[in-house]
């Protein structure tokens, strides 16, 4: 692991970057059993500052572009690969170290908002107690849209939806709260690619051509009036989370408007500036703070890029808003 950990790792990381360049405090604990060693982190550096001919803090904002890289590439993936602009979207920051990236990504894409969810360093984990239970099935069905038989289409989702819901109702839930979702996946006659199409009883021929192609004019630009089927049948039947299960929270701080201290950090240029360090659990309600700024929690580390502003709302999540493009 990083050498700032103090665990045995030798070679430089973006965890033992991101420290070197302040964001997070030498000797801070990270979940009460890791501390930070700034030395550490320092030492495993030098000999790739050497070998650039340049400062620790220079080589540690190199590793993080690298591996801000990375990451563009993988939300260009899903975007603009996908046909989505994705300065037209928002971006989801969550994880231990995701929301310390999160701003200088956004600005890859000149994307202007960036959302940090309350309890974001275990986002994953509470997705999976607060997200509906569900079971789900497909399967090929090849059926055509020359030779549709809307009766089998329904004989086949009614009787995998009926095998779905059994597990979810020998659980203990009610039949009557069960939601039955049916979508396709729809490809011209010929065609590699699949797209999805959401299907709904009784399942007319006119509206999920009409969907089809929509979706297929979306994504790809074009759509034509040939032949097409549905390549495969998915079903999926969800029962409602339970809300006891996924209240979490505790006693409230006392806002405070004052940072927890002010450390020397270092951003893109490369410019060194003084930037407080706020408490996340003790911001107040819709209270802008300009950035270059730090808000931690006891799991993660959010960094607010210089030209950044951020605010939490009444539920604890963070919105970052970017200033626009050029400026």
């Amino acid at each position: 692991g990083p050498a700032c950990y103090g665990l045995g790792g030798t070679e430089p990381t973006v965890a033992d970057a991101n420290l070197i360049l302040g964001y997070m405090d030498d000797g801070s604990e990270l979940g009460g059993s890791v501390k930070l060693d700034v030395k550490k982190a320092v030492e495993v550096f030098e000999p790739l500052a050497s070998a650039f001919d340049t400062s620790v803090e220079e080589a540690a904002l190199g590793v993080r572009r690298v591996a801000n890289a990375n990451m563009a590439r993988a939300l260009r993936r899903v975007t603009v690969e996908h046909g989505i602009d994705a300065r037209t979207c928002a971006l989801l920051a969550y994880g231990g170290q995701g929301p310390m990236h999160a701003v200088s990504l956004a600005r890859e894409f000149d994307i202007r908002k960036v959302i940090v969810p309350r309890f974001s360093s275990g986002f994953s984990a509470f997705g999976c107690l607060s997200a509906d239970m569900s079971y789900a099935e497909q399967r090929p069905i090849h059926m055509n849209s020359d030779v549709w038989d809307a009766d089998e289409l329904t004989r086949m989702t009614e009787s995998i939806a009926g095998r779905l819901k059994e597990p979810l109702i020998a659980d203990g839930t009610d039949p009557a709260g069960l939601r039955v979702e049916v979508a396709g996946l729809v490809r011209y006659i010929g065609q590699s690619d699949a797209v999805e199409v959401t299907l709904t009883a009784p399942y007319d021929l006119a509206m999920v051509d009409a969907d089809f192609k929509a979706t297929h004019e979306r994504l790809y630009g074009f759509s034509t009036a040939e032949r097409w089927e549905i390549d495969t049948l998915r079903v999926t039947v969800l029962a409602p989370h339970r809300e006891e299960k996924t209240r979490l929270g505790g006693e409230v701080a006392e806002p405070s408007h004052t940072p927890t201290v002010t450390r020397q950090c270092w951003f893109e240029g490369p410019i060194e500036l003084a930037t407080p360090h706020y408490d996340r659990d003790r911001l107040p309600i819709d209270w802008k703070i300009t950035g270059p700024a730090i808000i931690e929690d006891a799991w993660s580390t959010v960094v607010v890029d210089p030209g950044a502003t951020a605010r939490a709302d009444c539920l604890g999540h963070l919105h970052i808003d970017l200033e626009a493009p050029g400026k």
